[in-house]
Order: C-alpha cells, then sequence, then structure tokens
C-alpha cells in the first residue's frame, strides 16, 4: 500500500481531552491545583509550574512593581528515548490531557479521565463552572510515493467533508469547517464539530485530519457535578468519540478504513 496510518494499528497522532470552564482560574485555585503534581508523580513525572508576570499599576506611585504568580501546572511523562507520551496541563480557563501514544480508546480514555478528575477533586469547592468539554483526534497518513499522488488513497473521493475543489488541486490543499449537531444523550446540550482536514509535503507527503467536537451545555455544572459522578465523564467523552467514528468512516478511503480497523 503506497499510503500508511501513521501508527501500525492506528493513525491517530494525539488524542486530546478538554475541559473548558467559564472563566480563567484564581490564584488560589491554581494554588490549589499545584498540588495534582504530587499526587500523579508517578503517572507524569515530570512537573512545571507555569508562571505569569503581573505588574500592578498605580498613576499615583512613581514606583510600580511586578512579581510572577502561579498561573497553571504543566506535567509530562516521556518514553525512555525523550518522546512525549502524556501531557496534563491546566491554565487560564482549561484543564487538557493529551494522549501522544495512543493504543486503543478504552484505555487512553480511562487514563485521560483519572488525571482530569485529579484537577477536578482539588477545584471541587470552586463556583467556576464547566461550559464545554471537548474531543480532539488527530489522524495522520503517510504517503510513500509522493510523486504518485492520488487523494484517493487516503479519502473517500464522494465524502461529503471534501469539496470538489481539492479533488483537482493535486497534494496540497486545505479544507476547514464546522457544524452543529443535537446531544443524543437526553442532555441539554449540543455538539460543535469543528473540522480541519490538510495535506503538507517534506521529506515525505502527508495528510491530517484533526477532528475536534465540543459538548457544550446549555447550563453549565459545578465542577463537583463531573467530580462526584463516576461515570458522567466516560459517558460525554464516548458519546464524542463514537461522533468521531461517524466522521472518519465517511471520510477515509476502504482500504484506509479496513487498515485502521474500520
Amino acid at each position: 500500500m503506497a499510503t500508511t496510518p501513521a501508527n501500525k494499528k492506528n493513525a491517530i497522532d494525539s488524542a486530546m481531552f478538554v475541559l473548558k470552564f467559564s472563566r480563567e482560574f484564581s490564584y488560589d485555585e491554581n494554588q490549589a491545583v499545584s498540588g495534582v503534581a504530587e499526587v500523579l508523580k508517578d503517572d507524569l513525572p515530570k512537573s512545571d509550574e507555569v508562571k505569569k508576570f503581573s505588574i500592578n499599576l498605580d498613576v499615583a506611585k512613581p514606583q510600580q512593581s511586578g512579581e510572577f504568580e502561579t498561573a497553571g501546572l504543566a506535567l509530562k511523562k516521556f518514553s525512555p528515548d525523550g518522546v512525549i507520551l502524556w501531557e496534563l496541563n491546566v491554565i487560564k480557563d482549561s484543564i487538557v490531557a493529551v494522549c501522544k501514544s495512543y493504543r486503543g480508546w478504552t484505555e487512553e480514555k480511562e487514563t485521560a479521565v483519572r488525571f482530569l478528575k485529579a484537577v477536578l477533586h482539588v477545584l471541587e469547592r470552586s463556583d467556576n463552572q464547566i461550559n464545554s468539554i471537548i474531543l480532539q483526534i488527530t489522524d495522520r497518513f503517510i504517503e510513500l510515493e509522493p510523486n504518485e499522488y492520488d487523494i484517493g488513497r487516503v479519502f473517500n473521493k464522494n465524502s461529503c467533508y471534501l469539496t470538489k475543489n481539492v479533488l483537482s488541486q493535486g497534494p496540497l490543499w486545505h479544507v476547514f469547517q464546522g457544524w452543529f449537531e443535537n446531544d443524543n444523550g437526553g442532555r441539554e446540550a449540543l455538539c460543535l464539530n469543528v473540522l480541519n482536514i490538510s495535506t503538507k509535503s517534506t521529506a515525505v507527503h502527508e495528510s491530517s485530519i484533526e477532528h475536534a467536537i465540543h459538548y457544550q451545555t446549555n447550563k453549565p455544572q459545578l465542577v463537583a457535578s463531573y467530580a462526584g459522578e463516576e461515570n458522567c465523564l466516560d459517558s460525554i467523552f464516548d458519546d464524542l468519540h463514537e461522533r468521531n467514528k461517524v466522521v472518519i468512516k465517511e471520510l477515509l478511503c476502504a482500504e484506509q478504513l479496513k487498515a485502521i480497523g474500520l
């Protein structure tokens, strides 16, 4: 096969699990979050505090002062050869768990939810609200014979997600689009799909599919609503994952679907 998925068993380059809040985390919330590094030290041994520099501007005082303060947390796990396997970032208004060594959905989702809940646990009394839950999956395919590019080696030429124009544009093109879907779980929410498909040529030719599904509730929930319910986040991420598979099945050609087990 002239074109192959980026990984042997799947094409997933990264899977990102995100909780987005209604406001940025306060100083006290960021201080509480810093304790998560100790809780997850066996899973994510590399720890860095995110700092920001604040300047106190007072026109009545000729001497202005500034200081660094905690503004988030960045945790990482590396492979023996220095490749990032997992990341957990808490910054501004979001908690983001990133898997860069994807093996299978159930295993990676459970790990991501465990990381997210470790942060939610220390924020359980916060009045900050979660208003969006996001799953972003990036698939990548490698063209082994770029001089003989054929869009049909990766993509379904009749897919509704491809414009007619890109079918005749050769190896370099880009399609970006978004649409809303209703939530299937009986919850008062909408799902915003953001689909970014692109190609690039370096030493090899690559096709990339970045699909983010934003679960947007009409009634933002307090942290405790998600920290305390064992299966709530699991079920939402499961639903978003199924939506991703629907898009991928429509977007890829039969040969690539077979290669990644769909």
